[in-house]
């Protein structure tokens, strides 16, 4: 996609639609790798999350809740959904992301997955 910005095509950045922050009782320690076609530790978390903003916002991630793993893929691979999930420790601490949400702060996934929630709190999406 492009827009014309002062008589210039120049590209348009990906619309972020949605923030959702979840709590996810059982995410991986050590921190998990990124979400993919051979790791699909995230595919249970994603359909927890989907039937969690199901009930709250009335609102899918997925297609459906029986939704396959592809789908969930598809989701952690989205450029246009931020989504965030935390685990229930005490600190809370990043365990999910969408690759929406790893370009919005600037990082990798590693790097994302190593904070604790209140370290991106007070980083406000800019990475610093």
């Amino acid at each position: 996609a492009a827009a014309v910005r002062g008589g210039e095509m120049s590209p348009t950045p990906p619309q972020v639609i949605c923030f959702s922050v979840l709590s996810l009782s059982a995410c991986l320690r050590p921190r998990p790798p990124p979400p993919g076609p051979d790791n699909l530790w995230h595919f249970e978390h994603v359909k927890a999350m989907d039937l969690s903003v199901r009930r709250i916002a009335g609102q899918a991630l997925l297609p459906s809740p029986t939704a396959s793993a592809a789908h969930a893929i598809n989701l952690a691979s989205s450029q246009d959904l931020v989504i965030i999930a935390v685990d229930n420790q005490d600190p809370p601490q990043i365990c999910y992301a969408t690759q929406a949400t790893l370009d919005l702060w600037g990082v990798n996934w590693d790097t994302f997955v190593a904070k604790k929630w209140s370290d991106l709190v007070l980083e406000g999406g800019d990475g610093n």
